[in-house]
């Protein structure tokens, strides 16, 4: 879907509507947004509705002008990402916003408060644990001292899991029947059920043979 057909303009009544070619150029010299993770998006909003402040058109909505200009804002990766938006899904200024943040969450989030978000979002015992491996709290690290930091205490706890796994399903395939000295264990086994099942029925039959008889050792006259 191209951009005209995802990007649902208010319709302008105006036959004398038209956005000049000097205010797409400006729009397209001064502020440019391609998508990269370097790139703040919402500084890249705040100043691109700078320049759609500068100029009013009486009887045309705000929403009509910032959507008809908000595509020549936008390049490479950014600007393929609306041309794949359904046709007609933006319909509003609001809609744009929140379609175009919820596309770029972390764009214009520094690392520290990166770093912050994930720090936080831990319970209290892993927060300690990290602490200790950052000798202190990882407030205080650089920002890319404490993304190192995490990312290599996620790969230690990975290769852990890995090696406990692994360990795991060796134990499972060693193990060894009290029974039958076969690959499963005893619960498993098909021979000692199938001896307590066999136990089971001549106790049962001794028990019906032993009914009536005066010599039994459970004989019991009603």
């Amino acid at each position: 879907m191209g951009d005209e057909f995802s990007v649902h303009a208010p319709f302008v009544a105006s036959n004398n509507f038209e956005i000049k070619a000097s205010t797409i150029g400006m729009v397209q010299n001064s502020v440019q947004f391609n998508g990269l993770a370097n790139e703040d998006a919402h500084d890249y909003l705040s100043r691109f509705l700078q320049i759609c402040s500068t100029f009013k058109i009486n009887g045309v909505s705000d929403d009509a002008i910032r959507l008809r200009l908000f595509p020549f804002s936008l390049r490479d990766w950014a600007y393929r990402w609306l041309t794949s938006l359904s046709q007609g899904s933006i319909k509003t200024w609001k809609d744009m916003v929140e379609k175009f943040l919820g596309r770029c969450p972390h764009h214009g989030y520094a690392s520290r408060m990166q770093v912050q978000i994930i720090y936080n979002g831990l319970n209290y015992a892993t927060r300690q644990l990290i602490d200790a491996a950052a000798v202190g709290s990882l407030s205080n690290k650089y920002p890319d001292e404490a993304e190192q930091l995490l990312e290599s205490m996620v790969d230690v706890l990975t290769r852990k899991l890995d090696l406990f796994m692994g360990s795991s399903l060796r134990s499972e395939s060693v193990m060894n029947c009290s029974t039958c000295g076969g690959g499963h264990g005893a619960p498993l086994c098909l021979i000692a059920s199938s001896s307590i099942a066999s136990i089971e029925n001549v106790d049962y039959i001794g028990g019906q043979r032993n009914q009536g008889n005066p010599y039994s050792s459970t004989y019991n006259p009603e």
